[in-house]
């Protein structure tokens, strides 16, 4: 099997005002992993059995950041590393 990945950018799931709806938005596609944006806050979180990852700014004016995402069998894990 594979693994699905749910990439979005998060605005339509107010991810600003916490993560629930980007959750059971996972949970409805089947996700394991979910890409994310729009706080320009990196993070790497679990949750409900699937691996959360928002990279981090690529604004002008913020320090920089980036994701590498790590698929191996049933695993999912991430790394932020500065720009």
């Amino acid at each position: 099997g594979g693994c699905r990945i749910l990439m979005t950018h998060g605005n339509r799931q107010h991810v600003k005002g916490g993560l629930r709806q980007l959750i059971g938005k996972g949970v409805e596609v089947g996700a394991k992993v979910v890409l994310y944006g729009h706080t320009h806050l990196a993070t790497v979180e679990t949750a409900q059995g699937m691996l959360l990852v928002n990279p981090g700014p690529l604004k002008e004016g913020a320090p920089g950041s980036y994701a590498i995402v790590t698929l191996d069998g049933a695993t999912a894990s991430a790394t932020i590393y500065p720009i």
